[in-house]
C-alpha cells in the first residue's frame, strides 16, 4: 500500500529529525534503541527481502546488550540521525541506489564508532562469569579444583 509506506517514510522521518534536534537527549536508552531498529527493520521490509528482515531482526536482538552498555557513551546521535534522514531522502525520491550507497556508509561507520571493544568490557569485575564449562562436579577451566 503506497499511502501507509508514505506515512511510515513520514513518521521515521518526523522522529529522526527530532533525535538530530536534540530529542535524543531525552530519550531513554530504550526508546533510542527501539527509535533505530524502527527504522532499519522498516526499510528491511520495504525491501520485500524476508531474509534480509530476519536477519536483521537477529542482529537487533545481539545489538540491544551493546546499545544499552553505550547508554553513557557520547555516541554522535545527531550525526547518526542525519544519516538516518539522508537515507530516508534517497528512498523518498526513489534513488534506490543512492539509498544503498549511503546504508552501506552508514553500517560501516556505525559499525567503526560502535562496535568498540569498550563495550563489551566488564565495568565491575565481581560480574566476572567462569572462565569454564560450569556442569556440576565439574571445576571451571584454569582453577586449582
Amino acid at each position: 500500500e503506497p499511502g501507509s509506506r508514505g506515512d511510515e517514510l513520514r513518521e521515521l522521518r518526523r522522529e529522526q529529525q527530532a533525535i538530530l534536534d536534540g530529542g535524543h537527549e531525552a530519550m531513554t536508552p530504550i526508546e533510542r534503541y527501539e527509535s533505530n531498529a524502527r527504522l532499519h527493520e522498516t526499510i528491511a521490509a520495504w525491501s520485500g527481502n524476508r531474509f534480509a528482515l530476519q536477519t536483521l531482526r537477529r542482529l537487533d536482538q545481539m545489538r540491544r546488550l551493546a546499545e544499552y552498555r553505550q547508554a553513557r557513551q557520547q555516541l554522535p546521535r545527531r550525526a547518526l540521525a542525519k544519516e538516518h534522514i539522508d537515507i530516508l531522502d534517497a528512498i523518498e525520491r526513489g534513488d534506490f541506489l543512492e539509498a544503498a550507497s549511503l546504508m552501506r556508509r552508514h553500517i560501516e561507520a556505525a559499525r567503526t564508532k560502535k562496535a568498540v571493544l569498550e563495550v563489551f568490557a566488564r565495568s565491575d569485575p565481581s560480574d566476572s562469569a567462569p572462565t569454564g564449562p560450569t556442569l556440576p562436579g565439574v571445576a571451571p577451566a584454569g582453577s586449582s579444583g
